[in-house]
């Protein structure tokens, strides 16, 4: 992998955490507010939400959370939403580390302008 190719890397995973951290702010907006708001503001939620995770999760994904937006509560859409969200906080995890480990390898010296 090139140096190019890791920076590039890098920013794609700060990005990413990014967009995760506003779908948890999302998702505790959801959780913390009464079961009458939810229902007043909900097609406002459920449009940032699932734009959201489309981004965050793939289209594969996406199928699998329009199933349960269709067939399911609201209750459960956010609890989809959420195990969706740990899975690809683990899965960028692993990532982080192994950029940070690649990052680690690089000889920085070798970056400087001549």
């Amino acid at each position: 992998m090139t140096q190019r190719r890791i920076i590039e890397t890098l920013q794609e995973n700060i990005q990413l955490t990014q967009a995760i951290h506003y779908l948890n702010h999302a998702i505790e907006e959801i959780q913390f507010e009464s079961c009458k708001s939810i229902r007043q503001r909900w097609t406002i939620s459920e449009i940032s939400l699932f734009d959201v995770a489309v981004q965050l999760f793939g289209d594969n994904n996406i199928e699998k959370l329009a199933q349960v937006i269709v067939s399911k509560s609201k209750s459960q859409i956010y609890f989809r939403i959420k195990y969706l969200n740990n899975k690809r906080i683990k899965q960028q995890n692993t990532q982080i580390n192994n950029m940070q480990n690649l990052f680690s390898q690089i000889d920085l010296s070798q970056c400087a302008e001549k």
